[in-house]
């Protein structure tokens, strides 16, 4: 009677380990802890909440303006169809492209001329503002996907 007590209990936490096992590889949501498996939904989903990382500030000032010029790759565009290629540990991304979003020209009342914020974003751009709001939302991106087990991120 015991044997077959041992028997069925050992059969039983056999079937109850290869249960817990399946259940952790074909049902836990993709990206937690319980399944690794990252589809494009759970990349563009988690990428998404990394928009602010991916703004850059610069504060500029000209012979004829001073201010402050914002831009940003907006990573809450990002679409599963801009996850160009995802297997294994590698995935390759399409980011948006960058973009000026804010300009704040700072002046006096007697400073005001139609054309500060014109001159301030073009001294930004000239400075290469779209260029570092690019790599550090490319930064963003490669450190967090890291996190989550992808070793190669490229960026198309």
């Amino acid at each position: 009677m015991a044997k077959l007590i041992a028997y069925i209990s050992t059969s039983l936490v056999l079937f109850l380990v290869i249960g817990m096992a399946s259940y952790f590889r074909y049902y836990a949501p993709a990206g937690t802890f319980l399944n690794r498996n990252l589809d494009a939904a759970t990349i563009v989903r988690d990428v998404h909440e990394l928009n602010e990382l991916a703004t850059v500030q610069y504060g500029v000032k000209t012979a004829d303006a001073e201010g402050k010029v914002e831009a940003r790759v907006d990573l809450s565009a990002l679409t599963q169809y801009d996850v160009v290629a995802l297997q294994g540990s590698a995935v390759t991304l399409r980011l948006p492209a960058p973009r000026v979003t804010a300009v704040r020209v700072a002046m006096r009342v007697e400073d005001a001329r139609p054309d500060r914020e014109a001159i301030l974003r073009k001294a930004a751009l000239d400075m290469g503002i779209l260029r570092d709001a690019q790599s550090r939302a490319e930064f963003a991106v490669r450190q967090f996907l890291a996190t989550q087990g992808v070793s190669d991120v490229r960026f198309q």
